[in-house]
């Protein structure tokens, strides 16, 4: 007698904005498990990069992205809080 052996659906959904907010999903067949779970980034790449490389590439390379944007958005803003300091300290002379 042939043996058959039972899969086991589960789709694992993770997603993320530019902002670098993540969240994963996961669903077995038609039923969700788990809706808008939070995530870290780090987190998803670490998952990535034990799953496969191939997935790890792809998905370090968009966190990659996103961790660029967010440090040009954290110069532009430290440079305008030192133009702000700046004219703050010229009203006290």
């Amino acid at each position: 007698m042939a043996r058959t052996t039972r899969t086991v659906e589960l789709t694992l959904t993770v997603s993320g904005t530019a902002d670098g907010e993540w969240q994963a999903e996961l669903k077995q067949g038609a039923s969700w498990i788990t809706q808008g779970l939070p995530v870290t980034a780090a987190a998803v790449l670490r998952a990535a990069e034990e799953l496969h490389t191939e997935l790890a590439e792809p998905v370090g390379a968009v966190i990659g992205a996103a961790r660029e944007q967010r440090a040009a958005k954290v110069a532009a803003l430290e440079a305008e809080l030192q133009q702000a300091r700046k004219a703050l300290a010229e009203m006290e002379e």
